[in-house]
């Protein structure tokens, strides 16, 4: 008797290939979307609330309606800036934490001052780091994310699947956004001999 094949479970499956691959995308792009939904819920639900001080029949559409678009807009403004903390303060921990072990060394144990400047600086070195590489960042936990997808859902337990996924979908990923800190490095080039083209040269004019 020949054994059953395992049918994959093509929702995880196509889940994983898509966020293995487009991962990085499907989160800058789904970061306005986020944020319009939290500041709307937000914003709305106070203008709603704030309604109730106004006795008329329309306050609540009205005072909740505007609420709900500006928070939307507030919402979108805000949470680019947001993840940019996040990104930094996450890692200022990894950085403080690994400064943190260095100092455990026997040289440092006797210098309270010098550990602190140790266990600063690494929270600084970090928080930048982290914050510049972010979208590298935001492309291989994407990746590796899709990569388990992938093997739950051709339901194999071979780790060279895990493997194999995670390096087709961090190497595509990578690319993807290196391309796109190319382009805008190359738009903010563009934008500065834009402006210094257009900008008047007054020993010509004297």
């Amino acid at each position: 008797m020949e054994p059953t094949a395992v049918q994959p479970d093509w929702f995880f499956l196509i889940a994983g290939i898509v966020l293995g691959l487009f991962g990085w995308m499907l989160y800058w792009a789904g970061l306005p979307i986020i944020g319009a939904v939290v500041g709307a819920g937000a914003i709305g639900s106070l203008g709603y609330m704030a309604s109730g001080f106004v006795s008329a029949a329309w306050a609540p559409l009205v005072f909740g309606g505007a609420g709900a678009v500006l928070g939307a807009f507030l919402g979108i403004a805000l949470i680019r800036v947001l993840q940019l903390y996040f990104f930094f303060i996450s890692g200022a921990i990894l950085g403080a934490a690994l400064a943190y072990q260095f100092t455990g060394t026997t040289a440092f144990q006797g210098s309270s001052a010098a550990a602190i400047i140790i266990v600063v600086v690494g929270a600084l070195v970090g928080g930048f780091v982290l914050l510049k590489a972010r979208r590298f960042v935001v492309a291989i936990v994407t990746a590796a994310i899709g990569a388990m997808l992938v093997q739950t859902g051709l339901q194999s337990q071979n780790p060279l699947v895990l493997v194999t996924s995670f390096v087709i979908f961090a190497a595509v990923q990578i690319g993807l956004v290196r391309r796109y800190v190319d382009q805008e490095a190359f738009d903010h080039r563009t934008r500065n001999r834009l402006r210094a083209t257009e900008t008047p040269d007054v020993r010509t004019i004297d």
